[in-house]
């Protein structure tokens, strides 16, 4: 079975009539079952005592090898990819070129593959190939559900299940009800929807380049007091640096970007945040749980970090913009920044894809700190990573 991006879209959910429903009633819908719907995503389910092949091991393959295998400790019996000789091995996993494998004809016929690639036309092509060898199932990457929850997180999704979703429903509907504009809405729907259906479907998505500098919201972001949490890359700072920005504090645990010249004053300041000043667990290397994109917070973590309150570290700045993308510790951040946020009001430009419930928990923190903040949410992937809520106060008070 061929399931791309195509198919994924055109499924019953999205049919005429549901989209005559407005995203609340979706929701509402969706919160009235008792357990995960019918057809849930679950590769441990769909493997069934069959044997998982990955069909790719170039850069696109590090979402795979860092959710399903490290995370999950779900492992392949086989990587298939053309950079292979005969005898090779892919993280401790037999490789091979596809025209080298040396299975059976019924062994491939009862196996699933798992192709894994970031280009769509080369997805296709090897969807082909996959079938042509005679395997029997093969589904690209971006429908295996697990990878669109790289940290597995909160912990308790896993032993409450669909209860976890039941418990949170007033908080979830509370925190859709925030938001300003029918994209907001829809990226909010998409993303719950994926999560309690784990069956990954597209989101809205906006263009790459404009996550923290979106072009299609009812307000201008002033960016002349940048607070940088989590390092950006060179192509973001460098798109920062340009503009009117005065000043620009860069807080991460790890290495910074080659910062470009500037006239604009920029700090780095090396440490994790969290909602206290102290030493956390920490971990840095890709076989920790729960460590798919970057270094984090990790209470199993290999080694340890300084963390620190932004209301800590700011110093003086008054922030007129904060962005956020920290794996995981944006909610304990911004219980951390309190006073900043009460002081100056800043546009806040949010990643809540870490944990599920960030989508509903982000929000509604921010919502209850009575600062009169509204909220739209932006996508810049197309699947439930990169998503951003944006929170913007219309009256900040005089600094």
């Amino acid at each position: 079975m061929i399931m791309g991006a195509k198919a994924i879209s055109e499924r019953p959910l999205d049919a005429e009539t549901d989209r005559l429903t407005s995203y609340r009633d979706r929701i509402v819908a969706l919160l009235a079952e008792d357990d995960f719907p019918p057809g849930v995503w679950s590769l441990e389910g769909k493997l069934a005592g069959r044997e998982l092949v990955l069909y790719g091991a170039g850069e696109g393959s590090h979402l795979f090898v860092e959710t399903v295998m490290a995370i999950r400790g779900i492992r392949p019996a086989l990587v298939l990819d053309r950079c292979f000789s005969a005898g090779d091995t892919f993280h401790d996993v037999p490789a091979c070129p596809p025209n080298n494998c040396a299975w059976s004809e019924a062994r491939r016929r009862e196996a699933l593959v798992v192709v894994a690639t970031g280009k769509p036309s080369l997805e296709r092509e090897m969807i082909t190939a996959a079938l042509d060898l005679g395997f029997g199932e093969v589904v690209p990457m971006m429908s295996v559900y697990e990878v669109h929850q790289p940290f597995s997180e909160p912990l308790e999704l896993d032993s409450e299940g669909y209860g976890f979703f039941l418990r949170n429903a007033e908080n979830i509907l509370a925190a859709f009800d925030l938001l300003q504009d029918e994209q907001s809405r829809a990226i909010f729907w998409g993303v719950l929807r994926n999560h309690c259906l784990r069956r990954p479907e597209p989101l809205p998505m906006g263009p790459k380049e404009e996550h923290n500098f979106p072009t299609d919201l009812p307000f201008s972001i002033n960016y002349g007091n940048y607070l940088c949490c989590g390092a950006p890359d060179g192509w973001h700072l460098a798109r920062v640096l340009q503009g009117p920005t005065q000043r620009m504090l860069i807080v991460d645990p790890e290495k910074v970007p080659l910062l470009p010249v500037t006239s604009a004053d920029v700090i780095v300041m090396p440490c994790a945040l969290d909602e206290r000043d102290e030493i956390v667990p920490f971990t840095r290397t890709s076989t920790e749980r729960g460590n798919t994109f970057g270094c984090r917070i990790l209470p199993s973590g290999e080694t340890f970090a300084r963390a620190a309150r932004i209301d800590t570290v700011i110093g003086t700045m008054s922030p007129s913009f904060i962005s956020m993308d920290i794996e995981g510790a944006e909610l304990r951040a911004l219980k951390g920044a309190y006073q900043t946020i009460v002081k100056s009001r800043p546009t806040l430009a949010i990643c809540i894809y870490h944990s599920v419930d960030h989508l509903w928990a982000i929000p509604l923190y921010i919502n209850g700190l009575g600062l009169g903040y509204r909220f739209w949410m932006r996508n810049y992937c197309s699947f439930t990573a990169e998503t951003v809520v944006y929170a913007y106060s219309e009256h900040p008070q005089d600094i």
